[in-house]
C-alpha cells in the first residue's frame, strides 16, 4: 500500500513539473504533445497513469502519446527533420 501511494505521488509530481515546462514554454491553453521517455515509465504502468491522470487535469490540452519515447530515436528523428528543412531551404 505504501508502495502505490508512492509511486502514484511521483506521477503526480512528475505531472506537476511537466506542466511547469509547457506553461513555460506554451501559451496558456495550448495543445501540447508530451512525450514518457525512461525507466521508470517504461517499467511502471502505476507511475505512467498517474502522471496522465495528473497531467490531464493540470493541463487539459496535453496530447500524452502513450507510447514509450525512446530519446535517441527522437533527436535522429529532429536531426533528420532539420536536415531535411535545410535541404529544402
Amino acid at each position: 500500500r505504501l508502495a502505490r501511494s508512492i509511486l502514484s505521488g511521483a506521477g503526480s509530481e512528475l505531472a506537476t513539473l511537466a506542466r511547469i515546462a509547457i506553461a513555460n514554454l506554451f501559451e496558456p491553453a495550448s495543445t501540447v504533445q508530451v512525450a514518457m521517455s525512461g525507466g521508470v515509465f517504461r517499467h511502471c504502468a502505476q507511475v505512467r497513469d498517474a502522471f496522465a491522470e495528473q497531467l490531464a487535469l493540470l493541463w487539459p490540452q496535453a496530447a500524452i502519446n502513450a507510447e514509450i519515447a525512446d530519446p535517441a530515436l527522437g533527436a535522429l528523428d529532429l536531426a533528420r527533420r532539420a536536415a531535411e528543412n535545410l535541404h529544402d531551404a
